[in-house]
């Protein structure tokens, strides 16, 4: 995961803020203590992956180092990048390219697929932190009596391809 962008977004994301300082603090701080809740997710995700690619082994025979191979080329995928990886690969082989080729070309897919999914999930974690760290911030202020409980807040919504039906309206 890219820590530089992940950096960047929590600064861009604080800086739209009015009371920036407050919220980055509360951010790292919830960061810290919260971040990466997916992670179970994420472990049990990883057991479901090496075990199917530990059956495809049994099935087909592979050796342990070529098993070790596969099994670094599916570690950080969830279920749906590791079948799509193996769909690329057996497409490779049943179209006659021999197997080192296609073992080069599937990591070549599979860095790919892990960069996305590492990107995405930098980008959950920051705006998790950060709203929640806003969320706090706002119930803190009401219940010091700086805001009214009355008080409502804004989300100005911009276009792009996160929006749901309902927000692009």
């Amino acid at each position: 995961m890219n820590a530089d962008r992940l950096a960047e977004s929590l600064r861009q994301e604080v800086s739209k803020a009015k009371q920036p300082k407050k919220i980055r603090d509360r951010a790292v701080a919830l960061a810290q203590m919260h971040g990466f809740d997916l992670a179970h997710d994420f472990t049990l995700n990883q057991k479901k992956v090496g075990r199917d690619v530990l059956a495809l082994a049994v099935e087909r025979g592979w050796s342990d180092a070529y098993l070790k191979r596969r099994l670094a080329m599916v570690a950080g995928l969830d279920t749906k990048g590791a079948a799509a990886l193996q769909r690329y690969h057996d497409g490779l082989l049943a179209g006659g390219i021999p197997l080192g080729r296609a073992d080069r070309l599937a990591d070549a897919y599979a860095k790919r697929l892990k960069n996305t999914r590492a990107n995405r999930l930098a980008g959950h974690e920051v705006r998790n932190v950060v709203n929640q760290a806003k969320r706090e911030l706002w119930s803190e202020q009401q219940a010091n009596g700086e805001l009214s409980r009355w008080a409502v807040r804004v989300t100005r919504v911009h276009k792009d391809e996160r929006l749901c039906k309902v927000c692009l309206r």
